[in-house]
């Protein structure tokens, strides 16, 4: 996906995390991922606690928003909880200092997804109609090979 496509400040520029992400943070995260209530161990408090993430794992990859749950969190309304969801404006800034705030992403993406995690997806969404019962233009995703091979 596209850079421009995810997100609508000129060239996701730079955002800092005190002057831009910590403000945020404080209007409408801490309440819950704050000095007082880390729900899920999530601390949205510092820039090094937000990488650090939470129960569930890194809630952000830096130089890659679109693989980042806190961006997921946002943009599909589920965080923060309540009527007060974060604006188009304030995702852009969280995608901003991801994306260029943090630096290049700290996992390659080629090497971020392993083969099983590729199958798993390929298993559920795929193999229905190119596996070994259908081969829908004679595409078998069944293994690494044929899906090599091609269709």
């Amino acid at each position: 996906m596209a850079l421009g496509a995810l997100c609508s400040l000129p060239l996701c520029a730079a955002t800092d995390f005190d002057t831009d992400v910590l403000p945020l943070f404080q209007a409408k995260c801490l309440a819950c991922h704050g000095a007082a209530s880390q729900l899920g161990k999530l601390d949205l408090r510092t820039a090094a606690s937000t990488l650090k993430g939470g129960a569930t794992g890194p809630a952000v990859v830096a130089g890659a928003p679109e693989r980042s749950l806190l961006i997921d969190k946002v943009i599909t309304k589920q965080m923060p909880p309540g009527k007060q969801k974060l604006s188009d404006a304030e995702i852009d800034t969280l995608r901003g200092w991801i994306s260029k705030g943090l630096g290049p992403p700290a996992v390659p993406l080629e090497s971020a997804v392993s083969e099983l995690e590729v199958r798993a997806i390929l298993q559920v969404r795929c193999v229905v109609c190119h596996g070994k019962s259908r081969q829908e233009g004679g595409l078998d995703l069944r293994t690494l090979a044929s899906r090599l091979k091609g269709g």
